[in-house]
């Protein structure tokens, strides 16, 4: 996660996570600290990491992120991209092939492959993609980013109601695509409520920069620009209010990074 915040110290509450598919320990460069200048007018500036275990030392883990950067690369992951769209059987056997390369493994099953998976199982999905063209276009629904996380049998339903609309009616209606950002657009609620709005109308988003599903996507694309940029806005307010501290509180942040250089360089004898 990227926090555009003044930082001098991260700690570490673990040196394990959970990845998507197991829990794991950090590799170096996970969890050796960031030190590059993300924008114009930041400057470089030290800034030290603690694990919470005390194992691994921050020094070490810059130093093993330095040896691991220069180490090739013997193994890469692989995805078929020369699809066949003759039926979704085909589509999902394409998918499914593995690669015949040394050095090459076959990528983990993405969650469009899980989408196409369980639309497969749809009796009205199946009823409509009858051509190469209509199966194109389920792999294309299939494909909408599941910002949202609510559940993957959740985000399937939505690819296969988008489907649906493409297929039935040539694009997605305006008044239903109206009303799922309409519910995006409000700016109340803690921090949580609102990162889940964004999730939703960058959804919204995405689909309004898909160019044919729907009647005037340049005018959607602006609209949900402008919901996405107005949540942000009110997430960055929020968080400053919940993590600033109270003024009898507050230190001059030259002067506190002026001791921690100089507590750094002092000997201990």
């Amino acid at each position: 996660m990227g926090l555009n915040l003044d930082v001098d110290h991260v700690a570490f509450a673990s040196d394990r996570k959970f990845d998507g598919y197991q829990f794991r320990k950090l590799n170096p460069a996970e969890a050796c600290p960031d030190r590059r200048p993300r924008r114009p007018g930041h400057t470089r500036r030290h800034i030290s990491a603690q694990p919470a275990d005390a194992i691994l030392s921050s020094q070490n883990l810059c130093r093993r992120s330095k040896v691991t950067a220069s180490r090739p690369v013997r193994l890469l992951q692989w995805r078929n991209t020369d699809l066949d769209f003759a039926s979704i059987g085909a589509l999902q056997a394409s998918l499914a092939t593995t690669p015949n390369e040394q050095g090459l493994t076959r990528a983990p099953i993405g969650e469009d492959i899980l989408v196409l998976e369980h639309a497969a199982r749809d009796e009205d999905v199946r009823a409509l993609a009858r051509d190469r063209a209509a199966i194109a276009r389920l792999w294309d629904a299939c494909q909408v980013p599941d910002y949202r996380k609510i559940a993957p049998a959740t985000h399937a339903e939505l690819a296969v109601t988008l489907y649906g609309f493409l297929m039935r009616e040539g694009n997605i209606p305006t008044d239903w695509f109206a009303r799922q950002v309409a519910l995006a657009d409000r700016t109340d609620g803690d921090i949580d409520t609102l990162s889940n709005r964004i999730a939703h109308v960058r959804t919204w988003t995405f689909v309004a920069n898909r160019p044919d599903w729907l009647a005037d996507p340049d005018h959607w694309q602006g609209v949900t620009r402008a919901v996405e940029d107005k949540i942000v806005r009110c997430v960055a307010r929020t968080f400053g209010r919940t993590f600033r501290r109270p003024p009898h509180q507050r230190v001059d942040a030259a002067a506190s990074r002026k001791r921690n250089v100089g507590n750094r360089n002092r000997k201990v004898w």
